[in-house]
């Protein structure tokens, strides 16, 4: 996975960890930033569009950010990995005009059939 730092996943800057003092232990995973999330983006454009029927959020990530989110999955996908939650629009971010995954918690190996 480290091979898709900065182009399908944020790059790491860095791991911290901190205990309080009443001994409980957070963990900090430093990035840079990876763009805005899909939900965020849906939420301002829903909430700019004079609306005459009702819209589904996914119709409009369909309509305009589709292809850049299939062009992450399929090198996703060549990489080795496949995931589970491809509907989760808070874990895919828009960055530059491409898409980065913010999660990859559910990505699991895979071998592609389509390659050979």
């Amino acid at each position: 996975m480290r091979a898709l730092q900065a182009h399908l996943v944020p790059q790491l800057l860095g791991f911290f960890a901190a205990c309080s003092s009443n001994g409980n232990r957070t963990e900090y995973l430093v990035t840079l930033d990876a763009g805005t999330t899909l939900q965020d983006i849906v939420s301002l454009r829903l909430s700019t569009i004079v609306r005459t029927r009702p819209i589904d959020p996914l119709e409009l990530v369909q309509a305009v950010f589709r292809p850049k989110v299939l062009k992450a999955f399929y090198a996703l996908h060549d990489a080795g990995y496949e995931r589970t939650n491809w509907n989760d629009l808070s874990s895919i971010a828009i960055a530059h005009d491409r898409a980065v995954f913010l999660s990859i918690a559910d990505a699991r190996p895979h071998e592609c059939k389509r390659l050979y």
